[in-house]
């Protein structure tokens, strides 16, 4: 179940059209969906179906779904913000053969009209409605982000630090979660003596220095066809306080730890594996799992009710299924690390925010290409 056959699908194979236009077709007015996604749909016994599957069964499922040439190392996607998402090409069995499903988020005063449909399909995909509103920022491993003392209520989470030889340390977390280039960002580190817990303080670390945010990114007029989606992110790299940087650095030397490989690929990356995440405030890492992708989702970052765009993006959610939809994440938890459950040295990428079915993050190998263009840097290492 590849993530990245699930991009292909959308962005290059035969759904492309769907989620600009056609998609409008099945709706009642445009501006009742929030957000649209492709999953594979198994349940549980056809799930059975499958091999217990790892990320590090990547190539053989690949070739299964016909990726046209499979590089001899993983190569990088090669993303670039404001550019169509990239995929590897795809040849073989029809998608619809794998059971891959839209989902179309639907505006909750609106659902009543869409509760009761029969079951709809385009080109033998099935179509899905859910009721979810607009994703929020969840600014509410990671210690606790602030833009500033006055307001304690609002904060995110650091995801971990970009170490570069020539350039030092950088931390990294939402561009939501920064704000511009002209804040420092105080963090409220747990203070420790042994294992007595003598509370927390308020510091600053840094300044931040570079952002990529979604301010050119607002969503398009809900009654005309929508663009083709591009790479985008909300990130943001933390230039450390010289004191912040040679504590990390001798944090980092005396407990041995290096620097793991930077991230993990999409092509890596399959449905169903279980990740977690570890928010500010929250005492142990969450489970959750790679539900899907999401193709594009409005989002109001800022709290603000202005509309910004996310797309190509994983969508997250429960480990288990739920009786009570709602997302696994909750405010705070914007920023935080998307790591392996078993294995927490693999990178997946960063959390963004949640509507009340799924969490949304950018992946781990955008975020670290966009890094080492800022940082001037090729050979990163990034640590938690």
């Amino acid at each position: 179940m590849l993530i990245d056959y699930l991009r292909y699908v959308a962005f290059a194979g035969r759904l492309r059209s769907f989620f600009t236009e056609r998609y409008l077709e099945f709706v009642d007015e445009p501006s009742d969906v929030t957000g649209q996604h492709l999953r594979f749909s198994f349940d549980t016994s056809e799930r059975s179906l499958w091999p217990e599957y790892t990320r590090y069964d990547h190539q053989y499922v690949a070739l299964g779904f016909g990726v046209k040439q499979y590089p001899a190392h993983v190569q990088r996607s090669g993303f670039k913000l404001g550019s169509p998402p990239p995929t590897f090409p795809y040849t073989g069995q029809s998608p619809t053969k794998w059971g891959v499903e839209v989902l179309i988020d639907i505006v909750p005063d609106r659902w009543r009209g869409y509760s009761q449909r029969e079951e709809v399909s385009y080109e033998g995909f099935p179509i899905r409605f859910r009721p979810a509103g607009f994703a929020r920022g969840q600014v509410g491993s990671g210690e606790k982000l602030y833009t500033g003392a006055s307001d304690k209520s609002k904060f995110g989470t650091l995801c971990g630090f970009f170490s570069s030889v020539e350039s030092g340390s950088f931390g990294l977390t939402c561009g939501h979660v920064a704000g511009n280039k002209k804040v420092s960002l105080l963090a409220d580190r747990r203070r420790k003596f042994w294992k007595f817990d003598l509370g927390s303080a308020m510091e600053p670390i840094g300044h931040t220095a570079y952002i990529a945010d979604l301010s050119e990114f607002r969503t398009a007029s809900a009654r005309q066809p929508r663009s083709l989606v591009t790479s985008r992110l909300d990130a943001a790299l933390i230039a450390l306080d010289p004191q912040i940087s040679a504590e990390i650095r001798t944090r980092r030397e005396a407990s041995g730890a290096i620097g793991f490989p930077p991230c993990v690929s999409v092509l890596e990356m399959l449905q169903e594996t279980k990740v977690g995440f570890r928010g500010a405030g929250r005492p142990s890492p969450t489970a959750a799992r790679i539900s899907g992708v999401t193709v594009w989702k409005s989002i109001d970052l800022y709290g603000d009710g202005v509309m910004h765009e996310i797309g190509d993006v994983l969508m997250i959610g429960h480990p288990r299924k739920t009786y009570l939809s709602r997302s696994v994440s909750r405010p705070g938890d914007s920023g935080s690390a998307i790591m392996g459950w078993e294995n927490d040295a693999d990178w997946y990428g960063m959390l963004l925010g949640a509507d009340e079915e799924a969490t949304y993050a950018s992946y781990a190998e955008q975020i670290w290409d966009w890094a080492a263009i800022q940082i001037s840097d090729q050979y990163l290492d990034f640590y938690i």
